[in-house]
C-alpha cells in the first residue's frame, strides 16, 4: 500500500513545486495572487462586520478580523466539508468573547454563512445543469 501511495504524492509534489516555482519566478504573478488572497479575506471579514451591523452589533473591524481569522482556522482543521458546523461555533464564541450579545452573534454568523457559503450553491448548480446539458461535462 505504501507504494500506491508514494508515486501519486510524488507526483503531486512535483506538479506542485513545478507551479509554484513559476509563480516565483515572475513578481508580478505572485504579487497578484498575494493580493487576490488577502482581498478574499478582507472581503470575507466586511461581510460578516457588514452581518454584525445589521443585527445593531458593531465591534470594531480589528475585533472582527480577529474573530474571522479565528474561526478560519479551526474550521481549517476541522473533518466537516468547508469547516461547517465548527467555524460558526468558533466565531459566535469569540464574538461572544468580546462582547457582542448571542443573539446578535449567531444571526449574524447564519447570515454570513447563508451569504457567502450556501447562496453561491445556486448559480454553480445551475452552472453545473447547463454544462452537463451542453456536454461540456
Amino acid at each position: 500500500w505504501a507504494r500506491r501511495l508514494h508515486d501519486p504524492i510524488v507526483r503531486w509534489v512535483r506538479a506542485t513545486r513545478g507551479s509554484v516555482g513559476a509563480a516565483m519566478t515572475n513578481p508580478g504573478r505572485l504579487a497578484l495572487l498575494l493580493i487576490g488572497s488577502a482581498g478574499i479575506s478582507f472581503g470575507y471579514i466586511l461581510a460578516l462586520a457588514a452581518a454584525l451591523a445589521a443585527y445593531g452589533a458593531r465591534p470594531g473591524l480589528g475585533t472582527v478580523a480577529g474573530v474571522y481569522l479565528g474561526s478560519s482556522a479551526v474550521a481549517a482543521v476541522a473533518p466537516t466539508p468547508g469547516g461547517v458546523g465548527p467555524f460558526e461555533a468558533a466565531a459566535v464564541a469569540g464574538l461572544g468573547t468580546l462582547g457582542v450579545g448571542a443573539g446578535p452573534a449567531v444571526a449574524a454568523v447564519l447570515t454570513y454563512r447563508l451569504i457567502t457559503y450556501w447562496l453561491p450553491v445556486a448559480p454553480g448548480a445551475v452552472a453545473l445543469h447547463i454544462l452537463r446539458r451542453r456536454g461540456t461535462l
